[in-house]
């Protein structure tokens, strides 16, 4: 939640001694957010050396070693580990979402959408799978409007999801609407 609300530093505090799996994929994501590709390649290589002293097992395990893969280009075994840590663990709607992003990266947004439609058929209000929905669909080329409804759904359900600002004021400037991009960001910055 912290993450997903751009409070990285926070979150970062609140694992930065932990050597588990998951805790080291999370502190590899913070640290590609911010830009620091070093430190988040080697949170990355961590999860792989765990991962070869130690098969991993269970769903955040095979989550962590699936998102080290795609942040390390190794997205057919990404993909392959996405698969597995969701059959591990099939309620937790993290891991599909995480699974989707990395079929957005890829391009395959009917796969992406799939992962997503299942997070949805749960919970119709999950916040980031109504973002991730919104992006798919943007990617499409379906009409601003639609894309800003799941947007205005996701905000309601979580009115501090910063991807969710982050799609919005992507729109306003695909339109050249300067304006718009500015009041969503101070929405954001509120």
């Amino acid at each position: 939640q912290l993450i997903a609300h751009g409070r990285y530093d926070d979150a970062l505090a609140l694992i930065a001694r932990d050597k588990r799996p998951r805790a080291l994929a999370v502190m590899g994501r913070i640290h590609t957010l911010r830009g620091e590709r070093e430190q988040a390649a080697a949170r990355y290589e961590e999860v792989v050396a765990l991962n070869r002293r130690k098969a991993l097992q269970g769903g955040d395990a095979l989550w962590a070693l699936a998102e080290a893969a795609a942040a390390l280009g190794a997205y057919q075994d990404a993909n392959t580990l996405y698969a597995r840590a969701v059959e591990a663990s099939p309620q937790r709607a993290e891991i599909e979402l995480a699974w989707s992003d990395l079929f957005i990266q890829k391009h395959n947004l009917r796969d992406a959408q799939t992962g997503v439609a299942r997070v949805l058929a749960r919970d119709a209000n999950h916040a980031r799978a109504l973002e991730r929905m919104a992006r798919i669909e943007l990617e499409r080329g379906a009409d601003f409007v639609k894309v800003d409804q799941l947007l205005t759904r996701a905000l309601r359900s979580d009115p501090e999801l910063v991807a969710a600002y982050v799609t919005r004021a992507g729109i306003a400037l695909r339109d050249e609407d300067l304006a718009q991009a500015f009041r969503t960001a101070r929405a954001l910055l509120n």
